[in-house]
């Protein structure tokens, strides 16, 4: 209980930390940065009760892309309890997150068909993300990165996003 305590506050200082750095200007590189605050998300989200009977969460990283490196960066960490596997995202149907950058060779709208109710948190980069039926949608300028969710194709996918995460969202679309 205790160890849970510490990482969500370290979370949320790292969290708050980085907003300012980045709000005033300082470089960042938005690749590692994705990586990262995908990362962070994870304690954040749960998955069905079948689903969190599975020893590892396991990260598809679509495309051939700078994220698939800095993803790659993730493998064999520590997540909720859980080791973190990182694969090309043509496994999606063993997969607990789908990352589908900007720059992905595949068809955003037809991957995220394919991956439309299964519990996938999917994540990406391109601008009409969440309106293709994105979950978490990664936007930036050249002084901060932010976050979007599109809380209507969590709930269809059985997941639950926790209310700390959706406080922290520059938007949240599809709430009742």
């Amino acid at each position: 209980m205790m160890k849970k305590f510490v990482f969500r506050n370290v979370f949320w200082s790292v969290l708050i930390l980085l907003s300012g750095t980045l709000a005033f200007g300082v470089d960042y590189d938005k690749y590692v940065m994705t990586s990262a605050f995908t990362y962070k998300f994870i304690p954040f989200v749960q998955w069905p009760e079948r689903v969190l009977a599975e020893e590892s969460i396991v990260i598809c990283v679509y495309g051939r892309t700078r994220y698939n490196e800095t993803f790659q960066g993730l493998n064999g960490r520590l997540a909720s309890g859980k080791n973190v596997i990182v694969r090309r995202g043509d496994t999606s149907d063993c997969c607990h997150i789908a990352f589908i950058p900007y720059d992905s060779s595949y068809t955003i709208k037809n991957i995220l068909q394919s991956l439309e109710g299964k519990p996938i948190l999917t994540i990406g980069s391109e601008s009409n993300f969440i309106a293709s039926g994105g979950m978490v949608q990664f936007h930036s300028d050249q002084e901060r990165l932010g976050f979007s969710i599109n809380l209507e194709a969590v709930k269809k996918s059985g997941l639950h996003i926790n209310a700390r995460l959706l406080r922290i969202a520059s938007l949240v679309t599809g709430r009742n």
